[in-house]
């Protein structure tokens, strides 16, 4: 026999809707939870990942600053030398010491 979708709704229907929206409302308490401590370990994992990139960008960094001391203290270096030469051929060239 089909049933009469006019019918009047028992507390026995009631009760399984009330049921029904009970179970998706536990689920999604759940689901609500799970993205939050998702969210949680994701943001712990990009802060690991962001730190980790800023000690190789200061590392990278201090390497750098020391190439480019290096690079001035041998430019000084052989600034020096130059200046020295120069002095050099010109205390030869008026005189002052002997070749």
């Amino acid at each position: 026999m089909a049933q009469d979708s006019s019918a009047s709704a028992t507390k026995q229907d009631v009760a399984l809707i009330m049921e029904g929206i009970g179970g998706v409302h536990i689920a999604l308490a759940t689901m609500k939870t799970e993205m939050f401590d998702l969210r949680e370990e994701l943001t712990e994992t990009m802060d690991e990942k962001i730190s980790a990139a800023e000690d190789r960008m200061v590392h990278q960094f201090h390497v750098i600053a020391e190439q480019i001391h290096h690079d001035a203290i041998g430019a000084n270096r052989d600034e020096i030398e130059v200046v020295k030469d120069r002095v050099t051929r010109l205390e030869r060239h008026t005189g002052l010491i002997k070749a």
